[in-house]
């Protein structure tokens, strides 16, 4: 178990200096965090809803936030997908409670609600902090 959340760790790094250094995130890497940790994924009774709820989230995404508001990249919206498929409901609710917590704490420091952030940057410290969450 502690090998998934150390591969998506992984990524989540490389996927963090690419936002905050080019604002931009690759689709092949988002595909291979999820190739290379769905197989540690398998065994896990809970994986059917989460396959199901992010394709509802998919739809959610791809309808509201990405053709009316404009507000969320279509890097932000594949990673939150993918991550709701390969963690646990309850680590991926923490994890995103986490990354909000810290966005809006920066935004609220920069105080400008409406400030671009990396995303992937603040992922990184919500992945960091659930696992800190969990394993300590």
């Amino acid at each position: 178990m502690i090998l998934k959340y150390l591969i998506i760790l992984l990524f989540l790094t490389w996927m963090a200096y690419l936002d905050i250094r080019y604002r931009r995130v690759p689709n092949e890497i988002i595909v291979a965090l999820l190739l290379t940790s769905m197989p540690l994924s398998g065994t896990e009774s809970d994986l059917v809803p989460r396959v199901l709820l992010a394709v509802g989230l998919l739809l959610l995404f791809v309808g509201y936030f990405d053709k009316i508001s404009n507000t969320v990249g279509g890097a932000d919206i594949k990673i939150i997908i993918v991550l709701l498929v390969l963690l646990p409901l309850n680590n991926f609710i923490v994890v995103l409670i986490i990354t909000q917590i810290i966005m809006l704490g920066y935004a609220c420091w920069h105080r400008n609600l409406h400030v671009k952030v990396p995303y992937f940057a603040f992922l990184w410290v919500g992945m960091i902090g659930m696992i800190g969450y969990i394993f300590i």
